[in-house]
């Protein structure tokens, strides 16, 4: 497996400067973010039959720009070729232009990226775990076990919160504050935002946080909220397979339950409610963390009735402030 961060004991100016390159890019991104990032640069530079990053910095630094746009549109086109989703190959082309973009600002190299990302395609995702399914997965985790009440907390506020992977498995003990019904969220692009959690979680995490000590002294090592067996923190990935595990004991198909899919309820159910209560979307967004709020169109539900009778209700609103002409001459 190809290292990304390579051993500082080399012995050249150069190597060491192209250590230092790495090292500026990673500096200011968060844990999650640097392990992405490196599996993005390995796939970018096993598809280019590099076998360490001194060879491949080396290979770039007298690189001129058509060379290398060559060699990644060659990658692009192949990650099109994979029928990878147009956000998943703009991520990938992104960690690779900014990692470029930065060899140049530090006069590494002289390379301009002129490969631009492919057309995004706005795919409704439709894989809500239906709110059934949610309530028998909880109802599930009622032991007064470990593995149980962890699983409990986890579930109850993924779906509360409308928690995303990454922001369940990055949730430090440090960041809850039960006394205050608060719990810190670190969101994509390493900002962090504060929301109020709802009783039954704080009860949950609390069940949990007196069972969090049962892998003995590895859990006062790690801060950690969520633990494996093995006092190990509760990454995204094992976060992922434990909702499929806990899909099968329920008798659900694995296939369409995922961490995700309970965010994707989670925000669509607030959508309706917002809209029954006459609040924005705007107050949405603020809730599910999104940029924008074309993100939040995937999450809107019409149905067809519902669209048949916006004519009809648009119609009563300028009633109501138009008198008809008819009327008044009656």
């Amino acid at each position: 497996m190809i290292r990304v961060l390579p051993s500082l004991s080399v012995t050249t100016q150069e190597q060491i400067n192209q250590v230092d390159v790495l090292k500026d890019f990673f500096a200011d991104k968060l844990p999650s973010t640097i392990l992405t990032y490196q599996r993005y640069l390995n796939e970018f530079m096993t598809f280019c039959g590099y076998h360490s990053v001194n060879e491949w910095l080396a290979s770039i630094k007298p690189m001129s720009s058509p060379d290398f746009n060559a060699q990644l549109l060659r990658y692009k086109t192949s990650l099109i070729e994979r029928k990878l989703s147009s956000n998943s190959i703009n991520i990938k082309l992104a960690t690779i232009r900014s990692i470029i973009k930065l060899t140049k600002t530090i006069g590494f190299s002289t390379i301009d990226v002129g490969i631009k990302n492919v057309k995004k395609k706005l795919v409704r995702d439709t894989k809500g775990v239906p709110m059934d399914d949610i309530k028998k997965m909880l109802d599930s985790q009622t032991e007064d076990s470990f593995e149980a009440t962890r699983n409990r907390a986890m579930i109850r506020i993924m779906f509360n919160c409308a928690m995303r992977r990454s922001e369940i498995s990055t949730i430090k003990l440090s960041d809850i504050d039960l006394d205050n019904n608060m719990v810190k969220i670190s969101e994509k692009g390493g900002t962090t935002r504060e929301m109020k959690i709802d009783s039954e979680s704080v009860e949950d995490l609390r069940k949990w946080l007196k069972h969090r000590d049962d892998v003995g002294s590895v859990a006062s090592d790690s801060d950690s909220l969520f633990l494996s067996k093995q006092g190990k923190p509760f990454s995204g990935q094992k976060l992922y397979y434990q909702i499929k595990k806990i899909a099968v004991q329920c008798e659900l198909d694995p296939k369409k339950v995922r961490p995700h899919g309970f965010r994707h309820t989670a925000i669509t159910q607030v959508v309706i409610d917002s809209a029954k209560d006459g609040l924005p979307l705007t107050d949405v967004k603020e809730f599910s963390r999104h940029k924008n709020l074309d993100c939040l169109t995937m999450y809107v539900d019409t149905d067809k009735e519902t669209f048949n009778n916006m004519s009809t209700k648009l119609s009563l609103k300028l009633r109501s402030t138009v008198p008809d002409v008819r009327e008044l001459k009656e």
